[in-house]
């Protein structure tokens, strides 16, 4: 296995463990403890990263996005959400954190997708629903206006929200992102994008 491939996978990982955390701590009633385990995760992943201020920067501005972003819909009631409100207006602690586990994606094992926004809309309007359905299935969300206008309202934000979230990881100065580990006696590890 190459050091691009190992570096994928640990992120993948990382995330996935951090998304578990995030959305089983919101359904069993431990949102605080669920945003710690993300959040911790989140933090071991930029510890790992060669260029750590500017992807702390473009994953907490994501988080931020991504608030306003799920506030919205919770406030219009398309989705709602169990527990760890900090603020009536405001979505889940627990939520800011997975978007800002999400955010640590782009610029490494999502990478493939930069400069792919058609690519990028059909796999958020179509990624988004899925993951929501996940957390719907472990009692994470439920869809006060009903399944299909939840459904639907989460496939159009997501097909808008994933492209923009990809374009801005491309500027963000993190891009192409890569762990510390990869680097060789001679260099950086070979791979695409310089990767």
């Amino acid at each position: 296995m190459t050091r691009l491939a190992a570096a994928r996978l640990v992120n993948l990982a990382l995330y996935q463990a951090g998304w578990f955390a995030c959305v089983l701590g919101g359904a069993r009633g431990r949102p605080w403890l669920g945003a710690a385990a993300g959040l911790a995760l989140a933090l071991v992943h930029l510890a790992l990263v060669e260029r750590r201020a500017e992807e702390a920067k473009f994953v907490a501005l994501a988080a931020l996005a991504g608030t306003a972003v799920d506030s919205a819909q919770q406030a219009a009631g398309t989705v709602a959400l169990p527990s760890g409100h900090y603020a009536a207006w405001l979505c889940p602690a627990w939520l800011t954190v997975l978007w800002a586990q999400f955010a640590t994606l782009p610029c490494h094992s999502l990478a493939w997708l930069s400069g792919r926004p058609v690519a990028c809309a059909l796999l958020g309007a179509a990624g988004g629903p899925l993951a929501f359905f996940a957390g719907e299935r472990l009692g994470g969300v439920t869809f006060p206006s009903g399944r299909a206008v939840g459904y639907g309202v989460l496939a159009l934000v997501w097909a808008a929200a994933f492209p923009l979230l990809m374009h801005f990881a491309a500027r963000s100065g993190a891009f192409p992102g890569r762990y510390r580990w990869q680097q060789t006696a001679r260099g950086p590890a070979s791979g695409p994008g310089g990767r």
